[in-house]
């Protein structure tokens, strides 16, 4: 139980990168939306490296845990934008 926490608050901090850069995506402004997303990688890796040089034991498990899932959540929403906006300017 104590592993799914991480990947329980991770995914939580991912719904709300992706519902912050949909809202961008859908007020026209698709090179803003990636911001967001960019912000949790750099976050992610911040966690990382804080829950390895600050934190011990289980505690630094449980935050490098939450990096880790913030990166990946921020890392597929990138490639979900870009992809997205891809097939829109090839319809259009």
């Amino acid at each position: 139980m104590f592993f799914l926490l991480p990947f329980a608050y991770g995914s939580a901090v991912g719904i709300l990168i992706l519902g912050i850069s949909l809202l961008l995506k859908n007020l026209n402004k698709p090179s803003v939306s990636k911001i967001p997303s960019y912000l949790g990688v750099i976050a992610g890796i911040g966690t990382v490296f804080y829950s390895l040089k600050e934190v011990r034991g289980f505690e630094g498990e449980f935050v490098g845990l939450l990096g880790l899932t913030i990166i990946i959540w921020s890392i597929c929403i990138f490639l979900f934008l870009f992809f997205s906006n891809k097939k829109k300017s090839l319809i259009n």
